[in-house]
């Protein structure tokens, strides 16, 4: 399943080199950020702590180049939680304002 979604994940990521309408790529970017912040909380489940940091970045990412509030506090949160969950309460504490907007 891992194989199946990071090759989902890598196509994907492709398709934001691709042109198209303005309308349609903030759409293309959210699309990206969700798929990337969902394997980003299941590689936290996981316990694959380095891979979660890096597609819940991606996904944090892709959020803000879609201007998707919603989903980039979604993917802050994640890493807030991570961050707390592996001993960095402060780093997680970054995360959380940075939802919030207070950083």
């Amino acid at each position: 399943m891992k194989e199946a979604s990071i090759g989902q994940l890598n196509w994907a990521t492709g398709l934001l080199k691709a042109r198209c309408p303005a309308e349609l790529e903030t759409e293309l970017f959210a699309a990206v950020g969700r798929l990337a912040t969902v394997m980003g909380a299941s590689a936290f489940d996981a316990y694959e702590h380095d891979d979660a940091r890096r597609l819940l970045q991606f996904g944090t990412a892709c959020a803000e180049a879609a201007g998707n509030r919603r989903l980039r506090a979604t993917a802050l949160t994640w890493q807030a939680r991570q961050e707390i969950w592996c001993g960095s309460p402060d780093l997680g504490l970054t995360h959380a304002e940075k939802r919030t907007g207070q950083v």
